[in-house]
């Protein structure tokens, strides 16, 4: 069972705990495999991620900051309208296999069915709201050619969904890879060839139809489709609770761009985009933690499993706070260094964005959204997501129209201070967590972060950036080590690894 073996760490005495852990670990080495998944998962989409900040780096340098301002438009305004394609989906059909296996081929042919329907709903609705924008003809062009690629892609997430259900992350792994090498092969194409950006467009369309083809021929030749109106029932009502979750999720990632976009012009997208795609590019590791954890829990109750729920919450709040605060002091720090060198100075406009959405790291790597997931509390998340939507559309209405591109920024950190505050407050007034510990341990990462922000400005800031990034990295590892890591998690890691 996963996590078990972390529990009986807590509640039986020691004189027995490692006889009961080598016997847990010869039945049942669920606890290490969730660990290689999330590793090799982090491990892989790092690499995917690598591959498309190469991409975006390579377009922003290709195009003059104008060309690549519509292109950053035309993308983010398709993206944002791709989120409807997806309400739910994907996590439902996740959910919906763990828990009834048995029915795998109806869900897959409800989820399949449904994603059909809000595709051609979406690039409907995309199209004609293209009536009521202000767009030139171009970026109109090349929102509609993106809006295909968005298409293919959503059908990709859901085949994909899957694969994860059963587990199999190294094959999702293997065809996520493809996807992005093939990206960057058309992308280094169009360029060498001194393509413009309609060629780059209807590479990444093309290539996407191709791709999705070919997988959905892979993972559904053993999967036979039948449509059961009562499975069908049954997953709408979790498809709506995901979705709204996922709907308003996805939106405020993109309402951004699109909003400074009418506002404050394309150009001024192109610059934020290039600021908040290395906001956007974290998002990998609570998503990807959320993978392997769902197929796992979603089989447990917390009445059953109270302990191990709370292990769990501890477990990953530490690591994603040592994580995401180590990640705010690099790119606060490092901002202008980080825009030059990716971007050049033709983007340094970027460089105040980047150091106020640093703040928005630490909410953003929260898992506190992902427990109500995993308690079966999809009504609730959505609730709050849906409130943070409000947040985030009218604090960024009123903060772009006095600030520009940095009150989006801000915008951003407080929808995810807002919905941390809600889902949290949820979640310890119900008592399905206890936040104590994890209060502690936020306090003693702060402090952390402050004294390695006040070496770096008395002592460090007069070397070059490699030698400043080292000594800034090797003060906060040092810390940590003597402050947050004790003998408990080395234990805990010697035993996941499956040493003495």
């Amino acid at each position: 069972m996963l996590f078990q073996g972390f529990v009986l760490l807590r509640i039986i005495p020691a004189a027995s705990r490692k006889m009961k852990l080598q016997k847990l670990i010869k039945s049942d080495n669920s606890k290490t495999r969730v660990f290689f998944n999330t590793t090799f998962i982090i491990i892989e989409t790092v690499f995917d991620k690598g591959l498309f900040f190469i991409i975006n780096v390579l377009l922003a340098r290709y195009f003059t900051p104008e060309l690549f301002g519509e292109y950053t438009t035309a993308l983010g305004y398709a993206t944002l309208f791709s989120t409807f394609c997806d309400i739910g989906i994907k996590g439902t059909l996740v959910r919906s296999i763990a828990k009834d296996p048995e029915s795998g081929s109806e869900h897959v042919t409800s989820a399949l069915v449904m994603k059909t329907l809000l595709v051609f709903l979406s690039y409907s609705a995309l199209a004609i709201s293209l009536f009521f924008v202000n767009y030139n003809a171009d970026v109109i062009c090349l929102i509609l050619i993106l809006g295909i690629f968005r298409i293919g892609d959503e059908y990709r997430k859901v085949i994909l969904a899957i694969v994860n259900a059963h587990e199999k992350f190294l094959w999702s792994s293997v065809f996520n890879t493809l996807f992005a090498l093939s990206f960057l092969s058309v992308t280094i194409a169009v360029i060498l060839l001194k393509g413009n950006y309609f060629h780059i467009s209807w590479s990444r369309s093309v290539m996407a139809i191709i791709l999705v083809a070919a997988l959905a021929v892979i993972v559904l030749r053993g999967v036979k489709l039948r449509f059961s109106y009562q499975k069908f029932k049954e997953f709408l009502p979790h498809m709506f609770y995901f979705g709204f979750g996922t709907l308003f999720s996805n939106a405020y990632k993109r309402f951004n761009i699109v909003l400074i976009s009418i506002m404050c012009g394309s150009l001024y997208a192109g610059y934020f985009n290039n600021a908040f795609v290395f906001f956007l590019s974290l998002f990998f590791i609570p998503d990807n933690i959320s993978r392997v954890l769902m197929p796992h829990l979603l089989k447990e109750s917390i009445a059953d499993n109270k302990k191990k729920f709370q292990f769990t919450y501890e477990f990953y709040s530490r690591f994603y706070s040592i994580i995401s605060f180590y990640i705010c002091i690099v790119l606060f720090l490092f901002a202008n260094d980080i825009i030059t060198f990716f971007y050049g100075e033709k983007y340094l406009p970027a460089v105040p964005v980047l150091q106020i959405l640093a703040f928005g790291i630490p909410p953003l790597f929260n898992i506190n959204n992902l427990m109500l997931t995993l308690i079966d509390k999809q009504k609730q998340a959505a609730v709050f997501q849906a409130i943070a939507f409000l947040v985030n559309v009218v604090t960024t209405i009123i903060l772009v129209y006095f600030m520009q591109i940095k009150g989006a920024a801000i915008a951003i950190i407080l929808t995810y201070f807002s919905l941390n505050i809600m889902s949290g407050f949820y979640l310890v007034r119900n008592d399905f967590v206890n936040f104590r510990n994890i209060r502690i341990v936020l306090f003693k990462i702060l402090f952390i972060s402050i004294i390695t922000c006040l070496f770096y400005f008395f002592l460090f800031n007069r070397f070059n950036f490699m030698a400043e990034f080292l000594m800034v990295s090797a003060v906060y590892a040092l810390l940590i080590l003597i402050i947050i890591v004790n003998r408990d998690d080395i234990r805990i890691l010697k035993e996941i690894l499956g040493r003495e």
